[in-house]
């Protein structure tokens, strides 16, 4: 019953309806129709003269898309391989005996499935199966690998394909998928977070590259010798963008250095990782603007939306940490 709340819940109050690309009877439709939105694919029902329904409702959140996808009948989907792109597999109700690579396994809600890398692929579902996709292309999951490693990967990467309830990687995604729902459910102000798909993105491939088994192996993190010049050069490339959305895979991108290495050199010279740094930058920035009003009403809020700490009570306790006080603090103290 947990596993069945959870499911249902996380995606709940979403508009899917408003996305809806199409809704038939006919299988023959249904098949070409998911064919042209997803890849060419085999598609059968298991139990002759059962009805069906196939209803697909698609919503794009920039560079992945959220997808709702059910047939209302039992099915066999046989895509062959997934090339260029990955499926992550949420299931709301029901359940589908899955198959990826040379393991064969059953999800259900509570249950993850992640299928693509170039590996056969198949499925069978219950009647009653309905599920949620999110859609990414391969070039996504190469690029965060490059910039974890250093190195483009040599093959597709291949992932186990059953990520349970209370798994590392489960755990690890669930507070992603989340914020990938909220955003879908219209929770954000986009005006504050133009690039927030891109980073929800990132944000879920290298959870999963880093938490749930794959065909590849993490690389060592390489030696530096005079990683202090190094390190100045990404804290400068940080604060240049204290008022924009950055993230570690864009300063390995422009940087050409591994996110590992970049990890490792924070910690070893200042302590503390580049993102946590990051934030300490910012929260300065906001200390000093607010010292700085001279007497002018603050806008507390504003300015944390500004300088990219979008979630305000976090804003609040970690500003108060660092200055044992809080923001409204600091601003009344300036004008009195």
């Amino acid at each position: 019953m947990v596993k069945t709340s959870w499911a249902k819940a996380l995606f709940a109050g979403i508009n899917f309806k408003g996305g809806r690309l199409f809704d038939t009877l006919d299988l023959d439709e249904g098949h070409r129709l998911l064919s042209e939105t997803f890849s060419d694919h085999r598609l059968r029902i298991v139990e002759s003269g059962h009805p069906l329904r196939i209803v697909l409702d698609h919503i794009p959140l920039g560079s992945f898309s959220l997808n709702r996808l059910r047939w209302h009948a039992p099915v066999h989907v046989d895509p062959d391989y997934l090339e260029n792109y990955y499926l992550i597999c949420i299931p709301t109700s029901g359940h589908n005996e899955f198959r990826h690579a040379n393991t064969v396994f059953n999800i259900a809600p509570g249950d993850l499935a992640i299928a693509g890398g170039g590996e056969r692929f198949y499925f069978t579902t219950s009647t009653d199966y309905d599920q949620v996709v999110i859609y990414i292309e391969r070039r996504y999951v190469d690029q965060a690998w490059t910039s974890l490693t250093g190195m483009p990967p040599k093959d597709p990467i291949v992932f186990l394909g059953k990520i349970s309830n209370g798994d590392k990687a489960w755990r690890a995604l669930c507070p992603i998928l989340m914020s990938i729902a909220e955003y879908a459910r219209g929770e954000w102000d986009v005006s504050h977070v133009k690039y927030l798909p891109d980073r929800l993105r990132e944000m879920l491939v290298l959870s999963l590259l880093t938490n749930q088994p794959h065909s590849h192996h993490p690389v060592d993190t390489p030696a530096t010798s005079g990683h202090r010049p190094q390190l100045q050069k990404f804290q400068e490339f940080l604060l240049d963008r204290l008022e924009e959305p950055t993230s570690l895979t864009q300063l390995s991108i422009a940087t050409g250095t591994p996110i590992r290495t970049i990890q490792w050199i924070f910690k070893k010279e200042i302590g503390m990782g580049p993102m946590q740094w990051l934030r300490e930058q910012r929260l300065l920035a906001i200390h000093q603007r607010l010292l700085d009003q001279h007497g002018a009403p603050p806008r507390i809020t504003e300015l944390a939306l500004r300088f990219q700490l979008t979630h305000l009570g976090e804003f609040a306790r970690y500003y108060r940490k660092y200055f044992g006080e809080t923001p409204r603090a600091t601003a009344k103290s300036n004008r009195s």
